[in-house]
Formats: C-alpha cells, sequence, structure tokens
C-alpha cells in the first residue's frame, strides 16, 4: 500500500492508520519521521537531502509525524506546532536551498484526533535531474551537494 495513488489535499488520519496497520515499511519512495526538521543549517541540509534524493529516482513521500521501528511504522507523534507555518517553512527551504527546483513538491497537514498533525511531503519524480543543494542554511553557501539517489557529492566552491 502506498499514498501516491490518493490525491494529497484528500489523506486523512485514516490512510496514515494503514500504513501503520498493514504495515508499510521504509522503502525507495517512503520515509517516516518522529519530529520535523530543524533550524540547524544540518537540518536543513538533510531535508534537502532526503526530497532530492526521491526527486532523483522515482518520487515519494515523507511522513513527519510517525513513529518507526526499524523502518516500520508503529504510531502517530503527532506535531504540536502551527501546521500551516510548518508547512510554509519546509516549502521555502525546498524552494530556496535546491537547483533546479523540484517541480510538483507539496506539504499537508493531516489534523490528528486528540491534537497535532502528520505532515506529509509529496516528492514528484523529476525529469529535470540531477537536484543539488545550493544552501542548506544560512552558513553553508559556500558548498554545492549533488544528490544522485542517495549519495552525495560534495563540491566547495
Amino acid at each position: 500500500m502506498s499514498l501516491r495513488h490518493v490525491p494529497l489535499e484528500q489523506i486523512d488520519q485514516s490512510q496514515l492508520q494503514r500504513l501503520i496497520d498493514e504495515p508499510v515499511s521504509e522503502s525507495r519512495d517512503i520515509e517516516y519521521k518522529r519530529d520535523t526538521y530543524g533550524n540547524a543549517d544540518k537540518d536543513h541540509g538533510e531535508y534537502l537531502a532526503d526530497i532530492s534524493s526521491f526527486g532523483n529516482t522515482a518520487g515519494g513521500e515523507i511522513i513527519i509525524g510517525m513513529t518507526e521501528q526499524a523502518g516500520v511504522p508503529t504510531g502517530f507523534s503527532p506535531l504540536q506546532i502551527d501546521a500551516d507555518k510548518e508547512v510554509l517553512r519546509l516549502q521555502n527551504i525546498a524552494l530556496s536551498g535546491m537547483q533546479p527546483r523540484i517541480f510538483g513538491l507539496a506539504v499537508h497537514a493531516v489534523p490528528i484526533a486528540g491534537g497535532g498533525s502528520v505532515l506529509v511531503v509529496r516528492i514528484p519524480r523529476s525529469y529535470n535531474l540531477p537536484h543539488r543543494i545550493v544552501s542548506a542554511g544560512v552558513g553553508s553557501s559556500s558548498v554545492l551537494c549533488e544528490i544522485i539517489g542517495r549519495k552525495i557529492r560534495t563540491q566547495r566552491r
């Protein structure tokens, strides 16, 4: 089971629960994160590496706010933050930190009963390859990283 066939804005808690119940392990096209990406340069770099890896291959989804053990989802860990602000922040990091941009990348907040949200980052397969990190934050603009699959090639400018 995958969420890729479901329009992003139609993903709800019940569909996320199916990922746990079936269970759908992390794979080439899905990854689970308990917490959102932080604000440090290294956190931005991790996010950009994750999304460019998906864009440079078959595309995929990052589910933020789900716990996992050995790549198998085990439950929800809803983000207790302003979901709209976090969606905007993640979109802005992707827009400003990568070249070329991944057309169609989108982030959707799924409300969870009991409070909080799980974020679904959908990264389409890109045909404008390769995507590379040009800025992983304020202090790292002098490093160019090219992401091909899950390997990173770094070049100092």
